[in-house]
Parts: structure tokens; C-alpha cells; sequence
């Protein structure tokens, strides 16, 4: 999975997620847990009515009528430790209270909200009559606040719990679901690295309606795309064969030094440089294109090993032969091609030809043992008909094509002297990645 950052589709989804579960668990615990915090409440005050029921059950009158007694106490210990906060008392105006054994020989003073230890306490009292006995009498229950923060506590710490967990997997399963609905897109992203690498020409459908959609749309504008850089191409040729016949048919008529000769040549070296040019500023923006890097070499080392031998240079190879090039076969020629014809050209004895990875990118190298190129001179050589020697055989588009190219492939070119003493010539181009 990628690395959530603040612009991840997925981690603003699982963010938003995790804010509304947790409102909504927090809700539910403000909810629940009052609910639950009554329930304690509701339980104790049971627990004390029950008291003040046995109370009121055993109480009569004493003996003689006189003042008031329990017939029996009630039985539950808590009654029975002192300031236990576990009280009872039972007053009315003309008799000396009743009270529990918790108490210590004390009272608790109305409104009976806390003990005499000033501990605070939950209570339950009441005023009843008795027969025999005319004044109202009022008997009182209390609880220890403490027992009952303490047993709401108790109550709440699975809810806490639980409530945690329930957000934990929520979020986990929001995650989950951005996971799958986002698979489409990591689908498409893979599809296009394939493409860009030369691993495939389309892209391949999902199964899902939602993700083949615009899998198909993008299917359509590559074929669309292939489409149109095979009819420009078409076009360059037409245009090419169109114009050679009346460019011979000029050279044929004109006086060898005429102007009209060097006119035609001019204008038949830049036609040959702007239709090679538009060719590979076509070839370059087709997706999933794929060369051999050696197969290239070797096709031009046959074409140049005449030339090389007549001038008794010697042409050397050093190619991985699992080097391959995203991009279009063509441009591979050109830029090789001229390199190592204009190489050629000039060495005294040798030309190497090596090609390497590094990386994303190959590295394809043309060193001779000629006089090489001065830095003052190099962007001179590097313009489209410039020429160092006009005594030497070519157009002066060698180069020029050479760099179009590079740059319209997103390569770069470099130039330095060689181990020779020659021309070095390095240039970096997309690697398409190595297939299974």
C-alpha cells in the first residue's frame, strides 16, 4: 500500500471516517453511560427502600407507649460499620431517634445530603404514621456517594471498552472499503507504468463496470493515439518520396557550382532534418514502444562495417543484450546511427559502442580515437547543417537530429574527450524494464 500523506484520497477518507465514528461514539457513550449511571442509581435507592421498608415494618410502639422501637434491625452489615456512610435513623418531635449502629451514637442533621464525617451520601427518606402514634414520623436511608461513583465506574469500563474496539474495527473497515474502492485507480496507475515500461500496449479491463469505464475510454484514446502517429508518419513518407523526385531533378539540371545547386542541397538537407524531426517528435509520444538496444547495434555495425574498413577503423560492440529501449526503434537508429557514422568519420583506428543500465535509464556511449571536438566548437557542431570540415562528406544534421532526439525521448546527451583522445558522446535514455 502507498504511504498516506495529507494529499492520499484514502487517508482523507479513513480521517473523516475516524472523525464521524468517533462523534458518534462519543454520543453513544454520553448516552449509554447516563443510561447505565441511572440504572446504579436506581439499583442503590432499591437497596435503601428495602431498608426503609424492613424499617417501617418492624417499627412500633415502645414499651408503656412510650417513644418509639424496632422490633428487629435490619440485618445487612454495611449498617453496622461505623461511618460506613451505610446509614438509617428514624425521628419524630416528641421521642429520641433511632439510628444505626454506623452512625456511632451521631445524627444526621436535614437535609441529610452528607455524614457527619462530611462524606456526601445518597438518600431516601420518607414520613410515614403508625397506629398508636400521631406524629408524623420520618425515616431516613442513605448511601455512601463514593460506593456509587465507584460502582458506575464499574459499569462504564466494558462500555469503554467495547465502544473502542467497535471504533478501531470501524475505522479498520472504512479503510478496508477506501482500500477496494480505490483499487481502480491503483489498477489504472499499474496499467499505464505497464505501458510506459513496454510491458503492454492497453490497458487490461477489471471485470468492475465502474473501473472499466474509463479503462476502456483510456484503451480508446491510445488506439486513437497510435492512430494518428501512424498516419503523421504515413504523411512524412508521402511528403518525403514527394519531394525527392523534383529536388534530383533540379540537382541533375543545375551547373555542379551553380547557386541553383547549392540551393537544391540546402533546401534538400533541411527537408530531410524537418521530416526526421517531425518522424521522432511523432515516434516519441507512443506509449509502450520497445527496442532491442543490441539488435540496433548490430544492424548498424553491419550497415557501417564497409566504411569502417575502408578507413581501416575497427568497429567494437559492448551491448547487454537484455537493454531495452522505451521508445520507438527508429529513434534508437537515428541517434546510434549518426553517432556512430560521424564516429567513424573521423577515428583514426577504433570506435566502441557500449550500451548499459543505470537505473531507470540505459547509457549508450560512441568513443573514437579522432581528433575529437573543442569546447569552442561544440555548439557550432551541435546546430542543424553545422559542419567543422566542409571538406568531409555529409549534411551537418547529424548532430542536430541526434539532440532533437534525446530531448524529445526525455534523455539527455553529453560530450567529453574520450580515453583516446577522441569524441566520448554519452547518451542517457529511457529503460524500458526488464520482462519476465
Amino acid at each position: 500500500m502507498r504511504r498516506l500523506g495529507p494529499a492520499s484520497l484514502l487517508s482523507r477518507i479513513v480521517a473523516v471516517s475516524a472523525i464521524g465514528i468517533g462523534v458518534a461514539l462519543l454520543a453513544a457513550w454520553m448516552t449509554i453511560g447516563a443510561v447505565l449511571d441511572r440504572f446504579v442509581v436506581a439499583r442503590v435507592a432499591a437497596e435503601l427502600d428495602a431498608t426503609s421498608d424492613a424499617l417501617l415494618a418492624g417499627l412500633g410502639l415502645g414499651v408503656g407507649g412510650d417513644g418509639l422501637a424496632l422490633a428487629a434491625l435490619p440485618v445487612d452489615p454495611r449498617f453496622s460499620r461505623p461511618l460506613s456512610g451505610w446509614f438509617w435513623q428514624i425521628t419524630t418531635p416528641d421521642a429520641a431517634p433511632l439510628v444505626s449502629e454506623s452512625l456511632f451514637l451521631d445524627t444526621l442533621p436535614a437535609p441529610y445530603r452528607s455524614g457527619p464525617d462530611g462524606a456526601a451520601l445518597v438518600v431516601r427518606d420518607r414520613s410515614v404514621t403508625i397506629p398508636g402514634w400521631d406524629d408524623p414520623i420520618a425515616i431516613v436511608v442513605t448511601a455512601p456517594m463514593t460506593e456509587v461513583a465507584a460502582a458506575q465506574a464499574r459499569v462504564r469500563a466494558p462500555l469503554l471498552t467495547a465502544l473502542v474496539a467497535l471504533g478501531v474495527g470501524l475505522v479498520a473497515l472504512a479503510a478496508a472499503l477506501g482500500l477496494m474502492a480505490l483499487s481502480g485507480f491503483r489498477h489504472i496507475g499499474a496499467g499505464i507504468a505497464a505501458i510506459r515500461a513496454g510491458r503492454s500496449e492497453r490497458l487490461p479491463r477489471r471485470g468492475l463496470s465502474e473501473v472499466d469505464a474509463p479503462v476502456d475510454e483510456i484503451n480508446s484514446l491510445l488506439d486513437q493515439n497510435r492512430a494518428v502517429m501512424t498516419r503523421a508518419r504515413e504523411h512524412v513518407g508521402n511528403l518525403a518520396h514527394a519531394l525527392k523526385t523534383p529536388l534530383a531533378a533540379l540537382l541533375n539540371d543545375a551547373p555542379a557550382a551553380s547557386d541553383a545547386a547549392r540551393l537544391a542541397t540546402r533546401m534538400d538537407r533541411l527537408i530531410r532534418y524537418h521530416l526526421r524531426r517531425a518522424r521522432g517528435a511523432g515516434a516519441a509520444q507512443i506509449l509502450g514502444a520497445r527496442t532491442p538496444v543490441l539488435d540496433v547495434a548490430e544492424d548498424i555495425a553491419m550497415v557501417l562495417r564497409g566504411a569502417a574498413r575502408a578507413r581501416g577503423v575497427a568497429l567494437r560492440l559492448d551491448v547487454d543484450e537484455m537493454l531495452d529501449f522505451a521508445g520507438e526503434r527508429e529513434d534508437l537508429e537515428e541517434i546510434i546511427g549518426n553517432l556512430c557514422e560521424n564516429a567513424v568519420q573521423w577515428a583514426r583506428s577504433a570506435v566502441d559502442l557500449t550500451a548499459v543500465a543505470d537505473g531507470a535509464a540505459l547509457v549508450v556511449t560512441i568513443a573514437d580515437d579522432g581528433p575529437g571536438i573543442g569546447a569552442a566548437h561544440l555548439p557550432h557542431a551541435l546546430q542543424r547543417g553545422g559542419r567543422l570540415d566542409e571538406g568531409v562528406a555529409g549534411s551537418g544534421l547529424g548532430l542536430g537530429i541526434v539532440t532533437d532526439l534525446v530531448g524529445l525521448n526525455a534523455g539527455e546527451i553529453a560530450f567529453a574527450q574520450s580515453a583516446a583522445g577522441g569524441l566520448r558522446v554519452d547518451v542517457r535514455l529511457p529503460r524500458a524494464v526488464p520482462q519476465d
